[in-house]
């Protein structure tokens, strides 16, 4: 019995050889991420020129957004990766994927920022009942941030 050139998940074919790189890369060396060297390898095993052809199929499209959305990279190596594969990428929206991220952080920065500011007014208000000097340096400080 041979192995399948496909691996079929929730009834999706997948290129095989491509999907056991990624799993083979994620459990060698290191930390279980795949790093950008390895970023580079799976890369040019999803280019392998399957019948002579150096044109990417369909389903080495799915198969690199599988790996993109599944696989543990490191940022490099998902940068690599991601630039390397970028037209599979662009079918499944990496770009916007990146900038709802960064705007997720953006977020997350300022929620932050407002928490030790209200906790600054909270410290404040609390000094204020310890000494007048050390609640009107609280103040100050609170104003400065």
């Amino acid at each position: 019995m041979s192995t399948s050139y496909y691996k079929q998940i929730n009834n999706v074919k997948y290129d095989r050889s491509v999907l056991e790189l990624a799993d083979q890369l994620q459990a060698g060396q290191g930390d279980g991420r795949i790093s950008k060297d390895d970023a580079k390898k799976l890369s040019a095993a999803v280019y392998d020129g399957f019948n002579g052809s150096s044109v990417r199929t369909k389903t080495e499209d799915k198969t690199v957004r599988r790996i993109y959305n599944t696989a543990n990279f490191t940022p490099a190596g998902r940068d690599t990766f991601e630039k390397a594969n970028r037209s599979a990428g662009a079918k499944n929206g990496w770009a916007t994927r990146r900038s709802n991220a960064a705007e997720a952080s953006a977020k997350s920065a300022i929620q932050t920022q407002s928490a030790v500011q209200a906790q600054s007014g909270i410290q404040a208000q609390q000094a204020t009942f310890q000494s007048p000097v050390a609640s009107q340096l609280a103040v100050r400080i609170a104003q400065q941030q």
